[in-house]
């Protein structure tokens, strides 16, 4: 039974750790209604990772956004916009050449307004990628809303797992008393 808790407790701990490095950057939107069908997504990134990041991309499928436009972009950094028609999707694009999202950073200021095309649903997610300093790809997602992160925290699994280990040492506990050998 020891050798099982221990296993179960090791392989709790991996995972955890696993899932923290999955958090490393943070892609969230505020979403407003700017009238009738006409939308507005403001970004803010978190780079909870080690990473420089120099650029990152948005995409937005064509058959439900139309009329993009960057309103807003970050000090420092360039924006542009693809035609949706080119990949079936529209493309948001910044990149910087001095002022990178370093470690620990936030970036804001990026705000694109657009025309939702679907008639039964509000805009959501949206699939985005994130460029390292040599153009690389470090890390690709989904955008999640407000303060909502799709990326459920560490501390979350660490204390289930405390209570889960809790009360299997309980129960071997109490096994023991009433079965004394």
């Amino acid at each position: 039974m020891k050798r099982i808790l221990k296993f179960a407790a090791a392989l709790f701990f991996a995972l955890c750790m696993i899932q923290a490095a999955g958090a490393a950057v943070v892609f969230e939107y505020d979403l407003t209604n700017i009238g009738g069908d006409r939308w507005q997504y403001d970004y803010t990134i978190t780079n909870n990772n080690d990473w420089d990041i120099e650029a990152f991309s948005i995409r937005f499928d064509s058959g439900l956004y139309s009329g993009l436009n960057v309103e807003s972009e970050p000090v420092g950094w360039e924006t542009i916009f693809g035609d949706p028609f080119s990949y079936n999707y529209g493309e948001v694009t910044s990149w910087t050449f001095d002022t990178w999202l370093l470690s620990g950073e936030i970036l804001e200021g990026l705000s694109v307004s657009f025309n939702w095309l679907a008639t039964d649903a509000t805009p959501g997610n949206q699939f985005f990628e994130i460029l390292g300093l040599d153009g690389s790809s470090l890390t690709t997602g989904w955008t999640s809303y407000g303060s909502e992160s799709e990326v459920p925290e560490p501390q979350t699994f660490v204390l289930l797992g405390t209570g889960l280990v809790a009360l299997a040492a309980c129960y071997r506990r109490n096994r023991k008393l009433r079965n004394p050998v």
